[in-house]
C-alpha cells in the first residue's frame, strides 16, 4: 500500500482511551495524512465500513460522523490543512 501511516505507531490514529487530550495525538496523525497519497481512499474505506474509532483520511470520528448527505466542506469540519493540501473536490461524501 502507498499509505504513509503503514508501519507507524497506531497511537496517533487511535489515541489511548486514557489520553487526556486525544487531539494531541490526532495532530501528529494529521501531519502524516496531509502528505499521504491515499488519504481519500482511506476516508472512503472508513465511511464504507462505518469505522467508529480513530482518524481515517485525516478526519476524526466526530468529523466523519456528519450527515451523509452533506459534504464535509459544507460542515466546516474539514481541517484547513487537509483542504489546502488535497484540494476540496475530493472531499465530497455520497
Amino acid at each position: 500500500s502507498d499509505s504513509l501511516c503503514r508501519g507507524l505507531a497506531n497511537d496517533a490514529w487511535f489515541p489511548p482511551l486514557e489520553a487526556s487530550n486525544p487531539n494531541d495525538y490526532y495532530a501528529v496523525a494529521r501531519e502524516v495524512c496531509n502528505r499521504c497519497p491515499v488519504w481519500a481512499s482511506c476516508l472512503d474505506y472508513s465511511n464504507n465500513n462505518e469505522e467508529k474509532f480513530g482518524m481515517w483520511g485525516g478526519l476524526t470520528t466526530q468529523e466523519r460522523n456528519v450527515e451523509r448527505k452533506t459534504t464535509l466542506e459544507d460542515t466546516g469540519l474539514v481541517p484547513d490543512i487537509v483542504k489546502g493540501v488535497h484540494g476540496s473536490s475530493a472531499l465530497t461524501q455520497t
